[in-house]
């Protein structure tokens, strides 16, 4: 993991749009490693196990499924794959966050609720919040 973290280039907001690229840095699936393709089949499994089965449940929004699954989803790390260990987070480079996304992405409205949890609630607390918000935010939703 560590390897991973010093490699991992981190990207905020829309800033892939504007930033300069090489095409020898550009990832493409075929190029993922065995720890990507363990993640990718772990999240791919999430889906098929607890998301799939229970669409309609979700779709329906039926006795609070879909936190009751976000919080399945915490606990496999599939929530914090930006956010830092200090702040019990589980951090991945932008291209596993990108396998992550797009397994995720298969899962109908269960991705927005994922995209609102990180992207809306944690990514802002993490870039702009104080050391104290980041600790009692992600204590509780991690």
């Amino acid at each position: 993991m560590s390897e991973i973290l010093e490699k991992r280039s981190v990207l905020r907001g829309g800033e892939f749009i504007v930033k300069e690229s090489k095409l020898e840095e550009t990832f493409i699936p075929e190029e993922s490693n065995e720890e990507q393709d363990m993640i990718r089949d772990m999240v791919r499994d999430f889906g098929e196990q607890h998301i799939y089965p229970n669409y309609q449940k979700i779709e329906k929004q039926e006795n609070n499924i879909a936190r009751d699954l976000l919080a399945s989803a915490g606990e496999l790390g599939i929530l914090s794959a930006h956010i830092p260990e200090e702040y019990g987070g589980m951090p991945m480079d932008t291209n596993t966050n990108t396998i992550i996304a797009e397994e995720i992405g298969r899962t109908g409205s269960f991705s927005v609720a994922v995209a609102a949890h990180t992207g809306i609630g944690m990514l802002p607390i993490f870039y702009f919040g104080t050391e104290e918000q980041k600790k009692k935010i992600f204590a509780r939703s991690l």
